[in-house]
């Protein structure tokens, strides 16, 4: 019977591709009017959040970098949250979880590392952050950019007195504010931390003052809120800045530097917004001509550089703003001042609940294996092992006409359809082994026709560097009246990065002008990352015992500028004896020597083994981070607190069986947010071609920096674009655009 639903198809199977197919296929309504169908090359869904078990009897949690979700991820864990209650309402679960709350932990500290010059060492500097009131992706309000403005004046307000400078300062205040409002105002001082800073949360006349004159500045409500409170406001924070300013000419050291720090980071930023956004009337947008330094300092900020703040270093390590990956080189910097600001704010003062949380599950377990569950469920088709080769345009140059691939393998005789599922029983001691669902480290081999299978040498079906094809696959576009009994098409939507256009979409860009300059302006760099299981004991392990959560840090030594322990995981692996399990990853420079696609199948393997010797040459020069993994009275690593299934494993068989990645492949480099590239970004209805949408973290969408919720929003607009679900009102955080 033929099917007469419009045929939407997805061109890559990570956040972006999934979480559109799952707003197109939310509803009975929609399963109705469109049928989907998703291509993904290989063998498994994730595109650069893509995790698997490994293959060896412990089952090893491999991703390609270190993953949280920030608080403010309000479209992603809203996508998730009704994911999960669908996957539940079908009887499945991720081992013993079934809910949201069972595979993700709320975290309330940051840790950022700031290099003593003077003693080279390296100190922690922790920050906490309050929780607040609701659960991302629940259905109460979220807050908006006045009020992200407030909580942020709050914070500078609650800290300002543990800088010595303006004790007199916020003394004063008070007695004027007591003058004005005819009673007692009570101090409530800061709350207090072992070390750092830890803001208040919007309680007494601090968040009450700051709410109201945040509220009042570039009001049009009343005459004065611009000429009088906007500009006094404005002339306060000058005033704090000048301060600052003085201070830093001091040279302050330990906690008066710390504090200069985020004090001078809140009041740069609240200063911006206010000048820019409430007074001026710029959007975060138009601020993208800028880059965030630069910004900063035109704002008056005492510390405008990432060699002086680990505040602003660890911001700009957590989306790797460094052009060519090149971190180590601080004038690489490079962070649109639009996407950076939006980003301060949503991440430290825009959340609901916990500022960030963390996952008990990689990433691929977590997040794609109840999408992939859900989606068949609602009826998306999924066609493994195919890599787009070209998207072609028609004559008119206004429609995407044909799509080639190259089918990787064929299936089994006998076999319809891939599953990518694998289930393994995980022993834990004298307990009944866990079973978990899945994504292998490689393709079952059982499903797929052998005579199809790659050679031993070819670098694998995700690689870029693969020679191997077995034929070609080719669809067409539904108006196309020369593409006879092909499969056909009405939309497309490319949820590949911009790092493949230039080979897949090369006829398309010649067409389109705004399309070509998105892709040329568009820059993506490598990252490398890798895990590090270690038997250490729990005695002074990270040097600082009043760390009472997992580390979470960033500014850390480069090249792994982000460090996370997930020994959270070590609970659904079979890793008896591990007590700490690390990521890091960070960028990497580019290869100038990169050879072309599929030409040197030995090039991913000889990239892999620099990752495995700079990450051990990284170990032993920063053990000192983690005492508890050096050699005692000394700050070298001790190989032999890495674990190894073998408890009378040598020191290199320790080291060798960790695990190491470059991430090199163009759908798995990190796009940046630059001040050349964010101002040319388009949405996914701007594509040029009336078939095609974008959707990914790579084009416009109101966040428009590297995260899962950049792709999530994007993904619900590229579906909103065809369907008209979901609606506007489902969407959150388009009023930062």
């Amino acid at each position: 019977m033929k099917d007469s639903r419009e045929h939407v198809v997805i061109l890559g199977g990570g956040v972006g591709g999934c979480v559109a197919a799952y707003w197109l296929s939310a509803n009975r309504r929609l399963r109705k009017n469109y049928r989907i169908t998703l291509y993904q090359q290989g063998w498994r869904l994730g595109g650069k959040g893509a995790s698997s078990r490994g293959d060896s009897e412990q089952h090893r949690s491999e991703e390609h970098g270190p993953h949280v979700w920030f608080g403010f991820y309000e479209n992603a864990f809203k996508t998730l949250r009704g994911c999960m209650r669908k996957h539940a309402a079908l009887g499945h679960t991720l081992g013993p979880f079934r809910t949201i709350k069972d595979i993700f932990m709320e975290s309330h500290e940051g840790v950022f590392y700031h290099h003593d010059l003077k003693n080279d060492r390296w100190e922690p500097w922790k920050m906490e952050l309050p929780r607040y009131a609701g659960e991302p992706g629940d259905p109460s309000p979220c807050p908006d950019v006045r009020s992200t403005l407030w909580r942020m004046a709050d914070h500078l307000a609650m800290n300002l007195s543990k800088v010595g400078a303006f004790g007199p300062v916020v003394g004063t205040f008070l007695k004027i504010a007591e003058h004005f409002l005819r009673r007692q105002v009570a101090w409530k001082p800061p709350m207090t931390c072992p070390v750092g800073i830890q803001p208040g949360g919007p309680s007494g006349w601090a968040s009450y003052l700051s709410q109201r004159l945040v509220d009042l500045a570039g009001s049009e409500k009343h005459w004065y809120g611009e000429p009088v409170i906007g500009r006094l406001l404005k002339w306060l924070l000058d005033y704090i800045g000048w301060r600052l300013r003085r201070m830093k000419k001091r040279n302050p050291t330990g906690n008066a530097l710390r504090e200069l720090c985020l004090a001078d980071l809140y009041r740069t930023c609240l200063r911006g917004a206010l000048v820019d956004l409430l007074l001026r009337d710029e959007t975060f947008h138009q601020l993208d001509r800028h880059e965030f330094l630069a910004w900063l300092k035109i704002h008056g900020a005492a510390c405008p550089s990432v060699t002086e703040s680990p505040f602003l270093r660890g911001y700009y390590d957590t989306p790797f703003a460094f052009s060519k990956g090149n971190a180590h080189n601080t004038a690489n910097a490079n962070f649109a001042a639009g996407a950076a600001l939006r980003g301060f704010f949503r991440i430290f003062f825009g959340y609901k609940g916990a500022y960030v949380h963390r996952m008990n599950l990689g990433m691929g377990e977590c997040v794609f294996m109840p999408l992939y569950r859900i989606l068949k469920a609602q009826g998306v088709h999924f066609e493994f092992f195919h890599r787009v080769e070209k998207l072609e345009p028609n004559q008119l140059g206004n429609r995407v006409a044909r799509i080639r691939f190259n089918r990787q393998v064929r299936l089994r005789d006998g076999i319809t359809e891939y599953d990518p599922v694998k289930e393994v029983a995980v022993p834990h001691g004298d307990q009944p082994p866990v079973f978990w669902p899945v994504w292998p480290e490689h393709p079952m081999a059982d499903q797929l026709d052998p005579a199809t299978l790659p050679s031993p040498g070819d670098p694998g079906l995700e690689s870029h560097w693969s020679q191997h094809r077995t034929d070609t696959v080719e669809i067409a576009d539904r108006n196309d009246p020369e593409a006879g009994e092909l499969e056909r098409f009405d939309h497309v939507i490319l949820a590949i990065p911009p790092g493949a256009h230039a080979d897949i979409a090369g006829p398309l860009l010649e067409r389109d002008t705004r399309f070509r300059t998105m892709v040329e302006t568009s820059e993506s760099i490598r990252t490398i990352a890798c895990q590090f299981w270690f038997n250490a004991g729990h005695g002074n392990w990270d040097g600082q015992e009043h760390f009472c959560e997992l580390t979470m840090g960033g500014s850390g030594p480069d090249p792994f500028n982000i460090v996370i322990d997930a020994s959270n995981i070590l609970k659904t692996e079979a890793t008896p004896g591990a007590t700490h399990l690390l990521y890091l990853c960070g960028p990497a420079s580019n290869d100038p020597g990169e050879p072309p696609a599929g030409s040197d199948p030995a090039y991913p393997a000889r990239q892999k083994a620099i990752a495995k010797a700079t990450s051990l040459d990284w170990l032993r020069k920063e053990a000192e981070l983690w005492p508890g993994a050096c050699i005692p009275g000394t700050t070298q690593l001790d190989p032999m607190t890495l674990y190894h299934p073998d408890p009378d494993a040598t020191a290199q068989q320790r080291l060798d069986w960790q695990y190491f990645r470059m991430n090199i492949d163009p759908n798995e480099r990190y796009v940046l947010s630059t001040d050349t590239s964010a101002p040319h970004r388009l949405y996914p209805w701007e594509s040029g071609f009336n078939n095609l949408v974008f959707s990914g973290d790579w084009c416009r969408n109101s966040i428009d920096i590297g995260c899962v919720e950049s792709a999530t929003t994007s993904a619900m607009l590229a579906a909103q674009s065809i369907s008209g679900y979901p609606t506007r009102d489902m969407l959150e955080g388009l009023q930062y655009e």
